[in-house]
């Protein structure tokens, strides 16, 4: 690729009459990346429309995208990809999809069909489910490694930096690559679970 490029644009023959360019008048600088909310417990709004797949145990997946934070100072925020099961936990009567529809205050009681579910949370969509514990994650995809919380540097102030800073080495050149983990807020196994 890097021999594609010549040292003098004039030999390229362009005219660039015809390319749209910026207008440095209302020039955009680049946005910064807004700080990831803190983990803690959050309102979330329900996305208007669901998408469904099936899990590897036959179970439904309902995604979730975007939960909306509503209220306080990271209104409006999104967490994006959450995904709940209808299969129930190994050693507990209960799972996330009906953690979610009883957050909401359905009295919807969906069975063993995927319309029942479907009905039943197509009837909460936009509704605000409540003190919903949300914690960071982040995710490395070069080496498939989840990171929690703790992972992530204890700042002076005592907040979190919302990044890590990982290196690997090219096992061919030993050239160093740097990269970041960002960290993401996600809702909880049990987020949205009410408490007794």
């Amino acid at each position: 690729m890097a021999n594609d490029f010549v040292s003098d644009p004039n030999e390229l023959g362009i005219n660039l009459d015809g390319v749209e360019q910026a207008n440095y008048e209302d020039y955009q600088d680049a946005q910064t990346r807004k700080p990831t909310p803190p983990s803690g417990v959050y309102d979330l709004q329900l996305p208007s429309e669901f998408k469904y797949k099936k899990g590897s145990a036959g179970q439904l997946i309902i995604l979730l995208d975007p939960l909306k934070i509503v209220g306080g100072d990271h209104d409006g925020r999104e967490l994006r990809f959450t995904q709940v099961s209808t299969k129930k936990f190994k050693n507990v009567n209960a799972s996330q999809a009906v953690d979610v529809l009883r957050n909401v205050g359905s009295v919807a009681h969906p069975g063993n069909s995927v319309d029942e579910w479907r009905s039943a949370f197509e009837g909460v969509a936009g509704e605000v489910a409540t003190n919903v514990k949300c914690i960071w994650r982040g995710y490395d995809k070069v080496t498939k490694t989840e990171y929690d919380e703790k992972a992530f540097p204890l700042l002076e102030d005592g907040t979190r930096q919302d990044f890590i800073q990982l290196e690997s080495v090219n096992p061919e050149t030993g050239e160093v690559a740097t990269r970041r983990v960002w960290a993401n807020l996600n809702v909880d196994v049990r987020g949205f679970a009410k408490k007794a």
